[in-house]
């Protein structure tokens, strides 16, 4: 699993072996393509979690679901096959 500005997804081998970079950002839904980048992933059984300052980003099944926060995420945690985010403050 890979992650960056504007940009999330996975590695896959080519024809030929090689491995290529495979985009999920077509599956986002309208007005969610858009994020300052991928700073934690988490992959817990067949779900695969990509947080950003402004949303997390569950991929399973293949399709998203999103949670935005009210004022940004800080960070995420996995733990015991739980996925945990703080959220600022202030």
């Amino acid at each position: 699993m890979l992650g960056g500005y504007n940009e999330l997804g996975y590695l896959a081998a080519d024809a030929q072996g090689k491995l290529q970079f495979v985009s999920l950002k077509e599956h986002l839904p309208e007005g969610n393509q858009e994020f300052q980048g991928i700073l934690n992933i988490s992959i817990i059984a067949k779900s695969i979690y990509f947080q950003s300052r402004e949303k997390l980003f569950k991929w399973s099944g293949g399709k998203f679901k999103i949670l935005e926060p009210e004022k940004g995420f800080d960070f995420s945690k996995t733990i015991r096959e739980q996925v945990y985010v703080v959220e600022f403050s202030t």
